[in-house]
Parts: structure tokens; C-alpha cells; sequence
């Protein structure tokens, strides 16, 4: 990959997350009523760094109120690289692992709830959320753990992951709205 080739395409996927998200909950593509948060979420870094109060944590914001529950209710990280070991987390260490905190950190300064998007190459997105969950986390059946649902389970980290289509594909957006209080 050429340089810089790769932040293109980290913010192409958050794109795509944007679209499928905003058809997920309207059932139409347009108008998208997710978006990319700006400076893809470097802004609210520099900024809490400075002592500032931030309210655009994450790589995902909501253009209005269609969507706010959502963005309201979770910090919303989205990561797609070349590649990543799933076993790297069973030994503590790895870029999901790194993510996971990322967002963790990001999501207890804004009072709000951890979920990260990723991809790899040549394979399906992935969601993640606490495993803790009330909401969204406690929400997946048993059947989920066979097509897709693995809990990591480590000292002070704990998180479900689910394939993100089939998230979209099984979530109902107004019960979620209704059980986040939107």
C-alpha cells in the first residue's frame, strides 16, 4: 500500500459504517443521517489533552435526531486494517486488545458506552461492546455464540463481539431507541 493509502481507507470504511448504520435505522441509504466525527475523532483527543471539554468522541456522530440515541448513548470506534490475530487477545496483547482500551477510555471520559467496528481484509466486519452490556450485550441468544459471538474475558477487560451484519440484520433499531431512552 502507498503511503497515506491507509487513512483513506480507514475513513472509506467508517463511511461505509455511516451509510449502513443510517440504513439500518431509516431503511433507505440517503439521506445518510450518520457521519464521520471530525478529524475522526483526533479532534476530541487534542482536546482533552488541552483540559477541553469534547462532545465529538469516536469516528461516528449523528447529523440529527434520527440517529442521536445512538451516538448519544455509545462511543462509536471503527478500525480497518490489512490484518489482525484474533489470538493475540488470549495472550493480552494485539490491536484489538489496543482498540478495545482506546475506546474504553474514551467512552468512560464522555459517560458514555464502548462500541468498536472492525474489519480486516477479506473478512466480514466485526462489532464489539462490553460485555457488560444491559442494552445491546444482553440482548444477543445463546444461538449467537455459535455464528459469530465471542466473549474475551480478561482482568478489568470484557467484551462481546458479534458479526456486524448480523447485528443489523437481528436488532430491532426501535426497541434499542426505546431500551437507551430515545
Amino acid at each position: 500500500m502507498k503511503p497515506g493509502q491507509g487513512k483513506n481507507k480507514g475513513s472509506g470504511f467508517e463511511r461505509d459504517v455511516c451509510r449502513l448504520l443510517t440504513e439500518w435505522i431509516t431503511g433507505k441509504k440517503d439521506p445518510v443521517i450518520f457521519w464521520r466525527s471530525a478529524s475522526s475523532g483526533a479532534q476530541h483527543t487534542q482536546m482533552r489533552k488541552h483540559g477541553k471539554e469534547s462532545r465529538m468522541p469516536g469516528d461516528i456522530m449523528a447529523n440529527g435526531s434520527e440517529g442521536s440515541w445512538l451516538t448519544d448513548a455509545y462511543v462509536i470506534e471503527c478500525k480497518y486494517y490489512k490484518t489482525f490475530s484474533w489470538d493475540a487477545i488470549f495472550k493480552n496483547q494485539g490491536e484489538i486488545l489496543e482498540w478495545w482500551k482506546q475506546v474504553c477510555r474514551d467512552a468512560e471520559e464522555s459517560g458514555k458506552k464502548p462500541m468498536l467496528i472492525f474489519k480486516k481484509n477479506n473478512y466480514p466486519i466485526y462489532m464489539a461492546v462490553d460485555g457488560n452490556d444491559d442494552i445491546i450485550g444482553s440482548l444477543w441468544s445463546p444461538m449467537f455464540l455459535v455464528t459469530g459471538v465471542a466473549d474475551v474475558c480478561r482482568p478489568a477487560i470484557s467484551f462481546k463481539t458479534i458479526r456486524f451484519e448480523q447485528f443489523l440484520d437481528w436488532a430491532d433499531p426501535e426497541t434499542l431507541k426505546f431500551n437507551l431512552g430515545g
